[in-house]
């Protein structure tokens, strides 16, 4: 592995032009050496989709079995996870005590019961149904109506104001 290179070559070299372009593949597997995923998955983006797809199955093996929910879903992007591998993706990461990944893994998975455990776990508080917030709009529960309300107005016999509101003999 060698030297990586600091932030602005980094960027220099991933979103710039630089003067001599690295070679993503080799830096892309010595961020991954370093343990820098991110990193990794941005420099493997610079490849042709067969070496990208190649690499990402690599990483994606190895942030399955701590259930790195970030680089998973980073990964996603190229190539998608099914329910199961996030469910299994989350079990992984509650087991490590990575709650918060555990979390959002969970909710990729489309298990409900898995969603609801991982919450309870990391003490969030269930979300009210939307069905009960549309009931209370409707209702007309807590509505107020506003003030100089034309309804209001028509049943006091006041009459709306005419013309233009700064009047004729406005004074500009």
């Amino acid at each position: 592995m060698g030297e990586l290179p600091n932030a602005l070559e980094r960027r220099e070299y991933l979103y710039g032009e630089p003067k001599r372009k690295p070679k993503y593949e080799t830096l892309g597997d010595d961020y991954a050496a370093a343990g820098n995923f991110s990193d990794a998955v941005e420099c493997y983006e610079k490849l042709e989709a067969s070496k990208r797809d190649a690499k990402l199955k690599s990483l994606r093996s190895d942030a399955m079995k701590e259930g790195n929910y970030f680089l998973l879903n980073r990964i996603d992007a190229h190539l998608p996870l099914e329910p199961s591998e996030w469910h299994e993706a989350a079990r992984k990461a509650q087991a490590g005590g990575r709650l918060l990944y555990a979390y959002k893994a969970a909710q990729k998975s489309e298990d409900e019961a898995l969603v609801d455990a991982t919450r309870e776990a990391l003490g969030i508080a269930k979300p009210q149904a939307p069905e009960a917030f549309v009931d209370y709009l409707t209702s007309g529960e807590g509505q107020v109506e506003a003030e100089g309300d034309e309804s209001e107005a028509a049943e006091a016999g006041d009459d709306p104001p005419q013309g233009d509101p700064e009047g004729d003999e406005a004074v500009g």
